[in-house]
C-alpha cells in the first residue's frame, strides 16, 4: 500500500509539475505582431504592450486582477507608443503628431510622454529640452527614481552631433547626462541609449545610420550599423563593449542591463550563410568581457532582450522574418542561466496546450516573462509564471 501511494505521489508530480512555467493568457493580436515593438512587465507582473486597430493602441495589464485596459493617447488619429514601465507603474513612451519632419514624408514630429496613474501627459516642457533636442524626443527606458533615459534629433542639421541621447531626473527636473562618443568627427556617430537600471547608468548603441526607432527587432543578418556601449553614471563615461566578430568592424547593440551592470543583445559573428550575411548571436557582457549565449540550433541568429537582477536572460532565436514574425515555429524563445544554459522555452511549458513560444522580450526579478506565442495560427502576448516549487 505504500509502495503504491510513493508511486502514485511520484506520478502526480511528474504529470503536473513538470512544467516550469504557466501560461497567462493576456491578449489576443491575431495573425501577426511587429517584434520591434516593445513589451514591458514590471516586478508587480503587470505588463505593458500593444494591440492593433489601424495604429498601435497601447494597453496595461494588470497581473493581479487578470484585467486589460486601453491608455489614452495625445491624439486619437496617431499612435503612442509605449516604451518602459517601472515599478510603480509609471509608464514612458512617446507620441506622434500630424507634422512630417523628413523629407521622405515618413517620420513624425513625436513627444516623450508619461503615464500617470493611466493619464497621459506631454513631457517636452518638463524634459526643458526642446532648444537640444529638435523637432522630436523620444523616451525610451524609466526606472525606480523616475529617471528618463531617450534620445531626440534635428533633422535639418548636417553635423554629427544630429542625434543626442539624454538622461533626465523627473524629481529634481534635471538632465542628469548626455551620453555622447566623439572618437571620430568624420564619421556621422550618434548614441541611442534604449534602457537604464536604477543606478542611472544605460545601455544601447552608437549608431553608423538611422533605423527605425526599434530597429533591432528584426532582420538579424541585416541588423543595425552600430556598436554596442553603456553609459556609466559613476565614472560619466560612454564605455564601448565590442562584438562577437573578428574585428571591430562587425556591428552589435545591447538591449538592457541590470542593477548589477550586466548588460544583454546582439551582434555580428564570424559565421554566415550561404549569401554571406553575417548570423547575430546573443551576448552578455559583465566585466569587460562578452559572452557569446549561442542559438537553440545551428545555423540561426539569436538575441538577448533583457535581463534581471538575477542574471536571467530572455531573447529569441531562430531565422527572422522581416518587420513581422510568423506564427510558426521559425522562432522560439529562450531563457538562459549561469546555471541552465540556453533553453527554449517551449520544452518549459506544459506541450499539451499548444502554445508555441515565439520570443521572449522582458522578465522581471520575480522570474516572471513578456513573450510573444502562436496558437492555432494566431499571435498571443502571455505571460510565463513561474510555477511554484
Amino acid at each position: 500500500m505504500y509502495i503504491f501511494l510513493i508511486y502514485f505521489i511520484l506520478w502526480v508530480n511528474v504529470c503536473f509539475c513538470a512544467s516550469t512555467y504557466e501560461v497567462v493568457d493576456v491578449k489576443n493580436l491575431g495573425g501577426s505582431y511587429s517584434p520591434s515593438l516593445p513589451l514591458k512587465i514590471n516586478d508587480r507582473g503587470n505588463l505593458v504592450g500593444f494591440s492593433y486597430k489601424n495604429i498601435p493602441i497601447p494597453f496595461f495589464f494588470d497581473f493581479e486582477k487578470k484585467s486589460l485596459q486601453y491608455l489614452e493617447v495625445l491624439n486619437d488619429k496617431y499612435p503612442a507608443y509605449i516604451t518602459d514601465i517601472n515599478n510603480d507603474d509609471l509608464i514612458i513612451g512617446f507620441a506622434d503628431d500630424d507634422t512630417f519632419i523628413s523629407t521622405s514624408g515618413r517620420v513624425r514630429k513625436s513627444y516623450p510622454v508619461i503615464w500617470n496613474n493611466f493619464q497621459i501627459q506631454n513631457l517636452s516642457s518638463t524634459l526643458g529640452l526642446g532648444s537640444i533636442y529638435q523637432p522630436s524626443i523620444y523616451a525610451l527606458s524609466i526606472n525606480d527614481s523616475e529617471i528618463v533615459g531617450g534620445f531626440g534629433f534635428d533633422l535639418n542639421k548636417k553635423n554629427a552631433d544630429k542625434r543626442k541621447s539624454f538622461v533626465f531626473n523627473l524629481n529634481k527636473s534635471k538632465q542628469v547626462a548626455s551620453p555622447t562618443y566623439s572618437k571620430s568627427k568624420k564619421i556621422n556617430l550618434y548614441t541611442r541609449l534604449v534602457s537604464l537600471n536604477n543606478n542611472g547608468d544605460a545601455t544601447g548603441g552608437v549608431m553608423y545610420e538611422d533605423l527605425p526607432f526599434f530597429g533591432i527587432g528584426h532582420g538579424f543578418s541585416a541588423g543595425p550599423k552600430a556598436f554596442s556601449c553603456v553609459w556609466d553614471s559613476k565614472r560619466k563615461k560612454l564605455l564601448k563593449l565590442g562584438n562577437l566578430g573578428l574585428s571591430e568592424e562587425f556591428y552589435s547593440f545591447a538591449l538592457d542591463l541590470n542593477d548589477a551592470f550586466k548588460v544583454v543583445g546582439g551582434s555580428e559573428t564570424s559565421l554566415y550563410d550561404s549569401k554571406g550575411n553575417y548570423f547575430w548571436h546573443a551576448f552578455l557582457w559583465e566585466n569587460g568581457h562578452l559572452l557569446d549565449l549561442g542559438t537553440l540550433e545551428s545555423n540561426e541568429d539569436s538575441i538577448a532582450y533583457a535581463i534581471n537582477n538575477f542574471g536571467e536572460v530572455v531573447g529569441v532565436s531562430g531565422l527572422m522574418v522581416e518587420h513581422k514574425v510568423e506564427s510558426d515555429r521559425r522562432t522560439k524563445g529562450f531563457y538562459w542561466s549561469a546555471k541552465t544554459g540556453l533553453e527554449n522555452l517551449n520544452s518549459l511549458i506544459d506541450s499539451s496546450l499548444g502554445w508555441n513560444i515565439i520570443m521572449a522580450k522582458d522578465i522581471n526579478n520575480s522570474g516572471q516573462i513578456a513573450a510573444l506565442a502562436s496558437r492555432l495560427g494566431e499571435v498571443h502576448i502571455v505571460i510565463l509564471n513561474p510555477r511554484q516549487k
